[in-house]
């Protein structure tokens, strides 16, 4: 029976157990990979196809093609989520029955179905990002695998492994309970679910993340319990990535605020992580934040996040840089001026290039731009000519630059004359030329007896 985008209609007309009975029979005669390529046709049918593809081929139907290994892959936490709750035909059972195992002593932190549902997809995922084993553990026996000591880290006996799931079921009376007065337990790695704390922020449970933020300004006076070499710890430093990925911003400043209590100044490496992760989810709230946050970080380190933030073209963040007095808008630093790096990072467009000469930018650089082009010479000599554009928009000065940089482009004004050559020869035309200097050379060397 083989399904064609002509009859995409008539089968959204179907009942939705009659369609998933079609789609399971489409998988047993063309494979998974044919199956999967379906879900293209419609968003309607991607649950359905998802789940009859993830939820009961048998191990093999995915190991056998190369492109059945990368739905495997790349579908690792949903394929553990369904296979966790019903295993469904022939495959590797030590993981799925580990999280199923797990799920069984939640029953008694949680009560609510859907949260035990919520806690199962978010366990899956958890401990497909944490191992870095997890692909191999689940398409191969463990008697064939080299890692049969890694396998004994999946145990639902491993205590620290069950403080990371009520962590992240939101039990804090559990967390105690496991911990049973041993502090340092709350901060040790689960193999299968990382740190509790950064669980807890996975999962999105505030109330966790903020008792074991406080509980780490209590211990503080304690020995060897949080302390690092370079005074930063790995529980806090990701878990406020994770908070500020997953967008709760009440959590990320809780966390950043008690970072601070217990460690002190931020040291440049948790900056640039914490500045990326803000950036990259362009998150204004949170890159706000961060500009004020005590750190052994300097210029370049925002200097850094603000390349990135023109990488993105996300004109609101690259503004907070600015307005926070991190960066000055015609400044140079040993890395550039903001405006040429904006230049640099704008491949089709020019909207970082805009939003800096709305900020006050000068198009021309800043008065002394030190080793460094002015703008105009570096989008024409980088081709980027939406740039160029909006430089010229502004009233760059073609005089600025040298000849050779914009003289090829004059040879094009006689056949074509787009809105790069109008702009070129607008300023050509109209924009003053720099004066020579003029005066006496060294007058300010004069003294009375001078004759």
């Amino acid at each position: 029976m083989k399904i064609i985008t002509s009859t995409t209609m008539a089968l959204l007309d179907l009942p939705p157990e009659i369609f998933q009975r079609i789609i399971a029979e489409h998988i047993k005669k063309y494979g998974v990979v044919a199956a999967w390529k379906l879900r293209g046709l419609s968003k309607a049918f991607r649950h359905y196809i998802d789940y009859e593809v993830l939820a009961t081929p048998k191990l093999n139907a995915y190991l056998k093609h190369k492109a059945g290994r990368t739905i495997l892959r790349n579908n690792m936490a949903r394929f553990l989520f369904l296979r966790s709750h019903r295993l469904n035909g022939f495959v590797r059972d030590l993981v799925p029955n580990f999280i199923r195992d797990v799920m069984q002593r939640a029953e008694s932190w949680i009560s609510d179905d859907q949260a035990r549902v919520a806690l199962r997809r978010v366990l899956c995922e958890l401990y497909v990002e944490t191992d870095d084993l997890a692909y191999a553990l689940i398409t191969k026996g463990v008697e064939q695998t080299r890692w049969y000591q890694h396998v004994e880290n999946i145990q639902v006996a491993k205590v620290i492994n069950l403080i990371a799931a009520a962590a992240a079921a939101g039990s804090i009376e559990a967390l105690r309970g496991f911990a049973n007065h041993n502090h340092q337990l709350l901060w040790q790695y689960s193999p299968t679910f990382g740190y509790p704390i950064v669980a807890a922020a996975y999962a999105g449970q505030f109330e966790v993340v903020k008792a074991l933020a406080e509980q780490a300004v209590t211990d503080k006076g304690l020995p060897s319990v949080l302390t690092h070499s370079t005074g930063e710890h790995s529980a806090f430093k990701h878990a406020i990535c994770t908070a500020i990925e997953q967008g709760h911003d009440e959590m990320a400043k809780v966390l950043i605020e008690n970072h601070g209590r217990v460690f002190g100044l931020a040291t440049e490496s948790c900056m640039a992580k914490w500045l990326d992760c803000a950036v990259t989810a362009g998150n204004k709230v949170i890159t706000r934040l961060l500009q004020h946050i005590p750190n052994h970080g300097g210029e370049g380190l925002f200097y850094s996040a603000f390349r990135s933030s023109c990488k993105l073209e996300n004109p609101d963040i690259i503004r907070i840089f600015f307005d926070e007095k991190r960066l000055e808008i015609n400044g140079v630093t040993a890395k550039g001026y903001p405006l040429r790096t904006a230049i640099m990072e704008s491949y089709k467009s020019a909207v970082s290039v805009r939003a800096l000469l709305a900020l006050g930018a000068n198009p021309d650089g800043p008065v002394y731009p030190g080793a460094f082009d002015r703008p105009l010479q570096v989008s024409l000599k980088m081709y980027r000519h939406q740039a160029s554009i909006a430089l010229l928009d502004a009233g760059a000065n073609i005089h600025l630059i040298p000849d050779s940089v914009w003289f090829p482009y004059k040879k094009t004004w006689s056949n074509t004359l787009g809105k790069l050559e109008f702009g070129l020869i607008c300023s050509f035309m109209d924009s003053p030329k720099p004066k020579p200097l003029q005066g006496e050379l060294f007058a300010s060397a004069r003294t009375e007896g001078d004759v």
